[in-house]
């Protein structure tokens, strides 16, 4: 389930159907919306609103995150994942970037929803350290890391900021 999931999050614009023994695991449709996505594959998991932010970098670099408020949380990272050009990769910094751009917001030993898709040139990036393309290396890491808990604090700062002048 794991990896066709995590293609199905990396290709919102593709529609999914995942079968075992003739029953219906999970399937989506191919509108590009990564909420109605998210609660296809993950079914038994109580509604809640998922939000939106973008950021372009530079030329070399965009992110994107999806993320739930800062009162809905989970006691493990199941929903932290990591997309590097439409790839779900591992890298060493990710989960410290994450609780760095979370701290001011959520209690440690919280982990809000956070889906990161990072487009980057690929020249800037190395492949090649995991046999199955599961881990890459920025070249630039602490560049990558600031940016990571930089669009977290600000996506979740957003919605604060709205939910409290409206």
């Amino acid at each position: 389930k794991k990896v066709v999931s995590d293609k199905s999050f990396s290709f919102l614009d593709i529609s999914f159907k995942l079968y075992n023994n003739n029953a219906s695991v999970f399937n989506t449709d191919n509108n590009s919306n990564f909420e109605k996505r998210f609660f296809s594959v993950y079914k038994d998991e109580p509604p809640f609103i998922i939000h939106n932010y973008f950021k372009k970098i530079n030329d070399d670099l965009s992110i994107e995150i999806y993320f739930s408020s800062n009162d809905v949380f989970f006691h493990n990272r199941k929903f932290q994942k990591l997309f590097v050009n439409k790839r779900a990769v591992m890298t060493n910094f990710f989960y410290p970037a994450v609780d760095s751009g979370i701290r001011n917001y959520i209690s440690p030993g919280r982990h809000p929803l956070i889906f990161l898709y990072i487009n980057i040139n690929p020249a800037l990036i190395d492949i090649n350290i995991h046999p199955a393309k599961k881990e890459i290396k920025f070249f630039d890491q602490n560049k990558i890391f600031s940016e990571i808990q930089k669009i977290i604090s600000e996506g979740i700062s957003n919605i604060i900021n709205k939910d409290l002048y409206n």
